[in-house]
C-alpha cells in the first residue's frame, strides 16, 4: 500500500465529501464500527470530528474497494514486519485520501484518521488471516502517525515529540490545529 500512493490515481481514490457509488455489503459491514476502534478520536476537538470521521470513512471506501483488493493483498505478501506493513498500508491510504481532498484539512485530524486507518487496516489483516498482535497494532498505529506527520510538513523533532506524548495519552492532542493544504 505504501507503493499504491504511486500506482493509484487522484480519479480512483474517492473524495472524502463524496457519496458515490452504492457500498458493497464488505464495505457496509466494515464500516460499522469504524471511527471507534482508537482513543485517537477523542483528542479531536468537536469542530474537526466531522472532517476526522471524513478522512476515515474515505480510507476505508479505499481499502475495501474492489479496485484495491489486488494491491492489498499484494502488501499483505510482503515480507516486512507486520507493523510496518499495516503502518505502511494506513499511510498510503491516507495519502490517496489527502490527494483526493484538494483542500485544507487540519493536522489534528490527519493525524488522528492516520491512527484510525492503521486500526482498520491490522483488523483487515487479521480478518484475512494474518495474526496481528497487540505490540504489532500500536507499532503499525505510530508507524502510520509518524508517516503522515512528515508527509504533512512536520519536522522529525515534532514527529518524535507528538508520539511521545501519544504513547501516553494514545492521540495526536499536542498537535496544530492550523489547517494544511493536502
Amino acid at each position: 500500500m505504501a507503493g499504491m500512493i504511486d500506482e493509484q490515481t487522484e480519479a480512483e481514490a474517492p473524495h472524502p465529501d463524496s457519496e458515490e457509488g452504492a457500498e458493497s455489503p464488505e464495505q457496509e459491514r466494515a464500516q460499522a464500527g469504524i471511527g471507534s476502534r482508537t482513543k485517537a478520536a477523542d483528542a479531536i476537538p468537536a469542530e474537526l470530528k466531522p472532517e476526522y470521521e471524513r478522512l476515515v470513512m474515505a480510507a476505508a471506501k479505499i481499502l475495501y474497494s474492489e479496485q484495491a483488493k489486488d494491491l492489498v493483498m499484494q502488501q499483505m505478501s510482503r515480507q516486512v514486519p507486520p507493523a510496518q506493513m499495516i503502518g505502511e498500508g494506513a499511510a498510503g491510504l491516507m495519502g490517496m485520501v489527502l490527494r483526493a481532498a484538494k483542500g485544507q484539512v487540519s493536522a489534528p485530524s490527519v493525524v488522528a484518521a492516520a491512527i484510525e486507518v492503521a486500526a482498520e487496516v491490522a483488523d483487515f489483516v487479521s480478518e484475512a488471516g494474518k495474526p496481528v498482535s497487540e505490540d504489532d497494532r500500536k507499532g503499525a498505529m505510530q508507524f502510520a502517525a509518524a508517516t503522515v506527520m512528515q508527509g504533512i510538513g512536520m519536522q522529525k523533532d515534532q514527529v518524535q515529540n507528538a508520539l511521545m506524548g501519544q504513547t501516553q495519552q494514545a492521540s495526536p492532542a499536542g498537535q496544530s490545529e492550523q489547517p494544511m493544504e493536502a
